[in-house]
């Protein structure tokens, strides 16, 4: 109608830089079903970014049928692990030592898998005692459980260690939370637990869940605290 075009002519034009509400204007006004359709769908492709990357990041260890279990000779793996991890943390003061089983030690497993176990482990390990100390200290031990045959991991750090008291919103301990919970980094102020290096607590918790037996064992504020998972 006349009176329509009369109206929309009298709008101001929109600002450079943006289509968003304009202060006085449009601001107060509700969005038309297209543009909740629009912020709908932007929100939905924010969120799928952050579920691939974790998708990835969980199939990287998990991929059975893609398993292939070999023989690994652990007296020989972990000096070459060892050499590539301290290449890759060339930038960074680091004390690290992996601990060389004293004669050949084979174990039933897959090597990808093993190795990236490996990786998202250590990698935890150097962050969280990176944020604590100014030369973090790392150390690795791969030894066999000689009745079960599995290949044991050993990694400790000489951070602070994880917080122990009970965590304020998801009523359980703070290790069960780190320990089980993906993403769990964002769960604790910077103050507490922050992991960073990207894992924001997905490795641990996804090894955690893969592994048959993992023993936790933290130093803090002169106490031991201990948690264990098993399948």
């Amino acid at each position: 109608s006349r009176r329509g075009r009369r109206r929309r002519a009298a709008r101001p034009p929109p600002r450079a830089g943006g289509t968003g509400p304009r202060a006085g204007g449009d601001a107060g006004r509700p969005r038309s079903p297209a543009a909740r359709r629009g912020r709908s769908l932007s929100a939905v492709r924010h969120g799928a970014g952050g579920a691939e990357q974790l998708i990835e990041n969980i199939l990287q260890l998990s991929r059975r049928e893609q398993s292939r279990p070999e023989l690994v000779p652990l007296h020989t793996l972990l000096p070459e692990f060892a050499n590539e991890f301290q290449s890759a943390q060339i930038n960074r003061a680091l004390d690290f030592e992996a601990s060389i089983p004293p004669e050949e030690t084979y174990v039933l497993y897959d090597k990808s898998q093993l190795t990236q176990c490996l990786w998202k482990l250590l990698d935890n390990a150097v962050d969280h005692a990176s944020r604590d100390r100014s030369t973090p200290k790392v150390r690795l031990a791969l030894t066999r459980d000689e009745e079960a045959g599995f290949c044991v991991i050993t990694v400790a750090d000489n951070g602070r260690g994880i917080p122990v008291d009970r965590h304020k919103t998801e009523k359980k301990p703070a290790l069960e939370v780190v320990m089980t919970t993906l993403h769990a980094g964002g769960k604790f102020d910077d103050h507490s637990y922050k992991v960073s290096g990207g894992l924001h607590g997905v490795g641990v918790s996804v090894v955690n869940a893969l592994s048959e037996y993992l023993r936790l064992t933290i130093h803090r504020d002169g106490k031991i605290h201990s948690m264990e998972f098993k399948l």
